[in-house]
């Protein structure tokens, strides 16, 4: 930057934003994550992992990302329905709030670890409905139809056209009816505010 931009006041008009971003970085110069309040429903939380829901923006780009350990969740014997806790509520893992996060224009699922016990089919369902209990239907509006998962591999979807204010669920998209021993998996969504 030439003395010339910081006199007649870009650096001071970007100080913020600039002093923003090196908050969240560690000593490494890495970006540092920082979880937000929990976004997930009680249905969501296993014995493995707690679930936890990080959110940063970049270059205007609002990236969500909800982390999920499969461990003690159960998934029913039909496909789509909602992965869970046995016997509870909300198992829904986010929602699509679109003040946090932006438009979402794209959504990926990741997976780090194969699910292990219950079905390896797993999917990203969108629901109006806060209180879907494991093993109910959780509706074919897929954020992402996942397939079988494999370890390292990502799964976007480009054209989510997601419904604000929608809940997120994983469901499965097989018949085993089993509680997970393993699996860990992230959900990740990109978004953008209006521009002004």
């Amino acid at each position: 930057m030439s003395v010339t931009n910081v006199s007649n006041g870009n650096w001071h008009s970007n100080q913020d934003r600039v002093s923003k971003s090196i908050q969240h970085l560690n000593s490494n110069g890495d970006r540092e994550e920082v979880a937000v309040t929990a976004e997930h429903g009680a249905g969501a939380i296993g014995t493995g992992v707690a679930p936890a829901t990080y959110r940063w923006t970049e270059n205007g780009t609002i990236i969500t990302e909800m982390k999920i350990d499969l461990t003690g969740l159960n998934c029913g014997g039909t496909a789509n329905d909602a992965i869970g806790l046995l016997a509870t509520d909300a198992c829904y893992i986010g929602r699509n709030v679109v003040a946090t996060n932006g438009i979402v224009y794209k959504m990926e699922l990741i997976c780090l670890e194969v699910p292990a016990t219950g079905s390896t089919d797993i999917n990203v369902v969108m629901s109006a409905t806060a209180d879907i209990q494991e093993d109910e239907a959780a509706g074919t509006t897929y954020g992402v139809d996942g397939g079988t998962l494999a370890a390292g591999t990502v799964i976007q979807n480009l054209v989510p056209a997601l419904t604000a204010n929608h809940y997120y669920y994983l469901a499965s998209g097989g018949t085993t009816n089993a509680t997970y021993s393993a699996g860990q998996i992230i959900v990740r969504t990109y978004g953008h505010a209006l521009l002004t």
